[in-house]
């Protein structure tokens, strides 16, 4: 793949065609002239090829003709989630900064010997949390890390879209299934919720509780789901996340004792004495799938105040998921 003449932009490599949001890291990466996808691989030639000529890149038989390449600096891993944990392992060994779609693994063990094969390397780490990239919501943030609300003590977060039942599913059958996915609809969009909750509280969940449901029948994958996480200093986090809901847009409440905030539509609320709609530009009210994505070419490619996901959080939020799914079998709170 190396050969004289080649561009001196960063080199990227994809691992794997099988996610929905490979449209959208396509779409990006035909856009970002700053660097260049050198190769692009899949258990399946037939996707791999698909995607290699969306972007003009060369599609290989082989991961090794990719983490070979010393002009590859990063990888972006987009198999279906039961391989992941061997896409970091083999690009982590050969010194690849590693983007992987979430979750980071279909269970939290498995995650968790991820997050120590990636920190036991060099290189940046990030995955596809992207709504931290919305500004009204580190907005939010940063207002709770300050203190402005007071102690906190509710946290209700939603996010959901049909995609189970619209056909956004049809090209990732996979994720439909216990074995590839891990997790069903509320695991996909739920874990979401978590990493906003644990980023903008900054501390750790203690235990939770859920109760899970399909359209498709009780014995199948879950597509929707509620529980209640409760953090340690305290406060409680409520989520609905799931794919068989009509689209509705992501909200996120913060209610503490000295005022109450909620992001929805991408604008902020902010209820102290006196209330206070802090106004977002309108351009910068969504972001896409994409988003995390091109974070993570930011880093790469050298620019500073990035902010990225540490690997062992994104091990964590597995393990919050395991202990959401045990609770909904169980019928009872259950540690994490």
């Amino acid at each position: 793949m190396e050969g004289p003449g080649r561009p001196s932009r960063p080199g990227l490599g994809i691992l794997g065609c099988a996610h929905v949001h490979i449209r959208d890291a396509v779409t990006l990466l035909r856009r970002r002239a700053d660097v260049e996808v050198r190769g692009v691989w899949d258990h399946d030639g037939t996707r791999a090829r698909r995607w290699a000529e969306e972007l003009g890149a060369i599609c290989v038989e082989e991961v090794e003709q990719i983490l070979e390449d010393r002009s590859v600096c990063a990888v972006v891993v987009m198999t279906e989630t039961d391989r992941h944990p061997e896409m970091v392992e083999r690009a982590a060994s050969g010194g690849k900064h590693l983007f992987v779609e979430k979750p980071l693994a279909i269970s939290g063990a498995a995650a968790l010997q991820a997050a120590n094969v990636i920190e036991s390397s060099d290189g940046l780490f990030h995955t596809g949390y992207f709504l931290r990239q919305l500004p009204a919501l580190r907005l939010l943030r940063a207002k709770v890390l300050h203190g402005s609300l007071g102690r906190i003590v509710g946290l209700r977060g939603h996010f959901a879209h049909r995609g189970a039942t619209d056909g956004l599913l049809d090209d990732a059958p996979w994720m439909m299934g216990r074995a590839t996915a891990g997790y069903g609809g509320f695991g996909d969009l739920g874990v979401h919720l978590i990493d906003l909750m644990t980023w903008m509280l900054d501390e750790p969940v203690v235990e939770v509780c859920a109760t899970l449901g399909s359209l498709a029948g009780e014995e199948d994958l879950d597509q929707y789901g509620h529980g209640m996480l409760r953090f340690a200093g305290g406060s409680v986090g409520f989520i609905s996340a799931g794919w068989v809901e009509f689209a509705s847009p992501i909200t996120l409440s913060v209610s503490g004792t000295k005022g109450h905030a909620y992001v929805a539509d991408g604008e902020l609320v902010f209820a102290v004495e006196p209330s206070i709609h802090l106004a977002i530009p309108p351009s910068a009210k969504s972001v896409g799938a994409e988003a995390a994505l091109e974070t993570f070419i930011d880093a790469v490619t050298g620019k500073q105040g990035v902010q990225l996901v540490e690997p062992r959080d994104a091990a964590r939020h597995c393990q919050i998921l395991d202990a959401l799914y045990q609770a909904a079998r169980d019928g009872t709170w259950v540690g994490t």
